[in-house]
C-alpha cells in the first residue's frame, strides 16, 4: 500500500497499518487500521491537555470487511493465538501475559457474521 510519491515516510500493509516493526496481537489479527498521528497529523496539538496524542487513533474495520478477514470466531482467535506464540517466542511477551491475550481474543465476539 506504499506510494513512492506519498510524503509519509512509513510502509504500510493492505490495511494501512505499519509494517517493518514489531507487529502485536492486534495488528497481526486486525481490527481496524491504527494510524501514529493524532487525526491524521503527524505532530502534537499546542496545548492539548493530556498525551493522548501521543497514541495516534484506530479506524475500525466495518462488518463486511471483518467477515471477510474472519468467517468465524474460530478464525480470529487462532490467528490472533499465532500472533500471541510468535510475540511469546520472540521474547516480547512472558507466557502469562500471552495466555492472557488469547483469554481476551476467545472472549471477544469477533469474527463471524
Amino acid at each position: 500500500m506504499s506510494d513512492p510519491n506519498a510524503t509519509d515516510p512509513i510502509v504500510r500493509d493492505e490495511h494501512g497499518n505499519a509494517t517493518g516493526v514489531i507487529r502485536p496481537t492486534e495488528l497481526e489479527s486486525q481490527t481496524g487500521t491504527v494510524n501514529g498521528t493524532r487525526n491524521g497529523v503527524a505532530q502534537a496539538t499546542p496545548g492539548a491537555p493530556n498525551f493522548c496524542f501521543l497514541f495516534g487513533h484506530t479506524v475500525p474495520f466495518d462488518a463486511a470487511t471483518l467477515v471477510a478477514l474472519y468467517p468465524s470466531h474460530a478464525a480470529f482467535v487462532a490467528q490472533f493465538n499465532q500472533a500471541a506464540d510468535a510475540i511469546e517466542r520472540a521474547g516480547f511477551w512472558l507466557k502469562p501475559e500471552a495466555d492472557d491475550a488469547k483469554k481476551a481474543a476467545e472472549a471477544s465476539s469477533i469474527g463471524g457474521r
